[in-house]
């Protein structure tokens, strides 16, 4: 299900896409923002890593990966781990045999949303939307 209206949660797990707006304050962050203020906020170990490969693949320089350090170093980073590793599977095998295969790292995000029952911030809601189970927040997105 996605909203377009704020729900009330204490916590939120925020998708690649939707940290990469907000880390580079496009116009698109400003319909992201409310939903970060005052909550905990989350990124997958598996936001990690595809932040830091786009940042190498695209030669950023020191200070830039510097910048994105810091900026990720304000949110809780959830490291994967046994049960996650289990809901990966899960997914991921869920979402290919009815035919809405998505990236490979979406799979483990959406997999510690899961584990941690935690609403997922997402500009990408078309993948994630088969996902059974998971909350998703797409501001402005609708699914019909």
């Amino acid at each position: 299900m996605v909203s377009n209206t704020k729900i009330i949660f204490d916590k939120i797990i925020i998708d690649t896409d939707a940290f990469s707006h907000l880390f580079k304050r496009t116009e698109e962050a400003y319909r992201f923002r409310p939903y970060v203020e005052r909550v905990k906020t989350f990124l997958s170990f598996a936001t990690i890593g595809e932040l830091y490969f786009g940042a190498f693949n695209a030669g950023w320089g020191d200070n830039r990966k510097a910048a994105l350090a810091k900026e990720i170093s304000d949110y809780i980073i959830i490291p994967s781990n046994y049960k996650i590793s289990i809901l990966y599977g899960k997914v991921r095998s869920q979402c290919e045999s009815e035919g809405h295969p998505f990236d490979n790292p979406d799979y483990w995000i959406a997999a510690s949303a899961l584990h941690h029952d935690c609403p997922l911030l997402t500009n990408n809601w078309k993948h994630f939307r088969y996902v059974k189970g998971l909350k998703l927040i797409s501001p402005g997105r609708n699914v019909n």
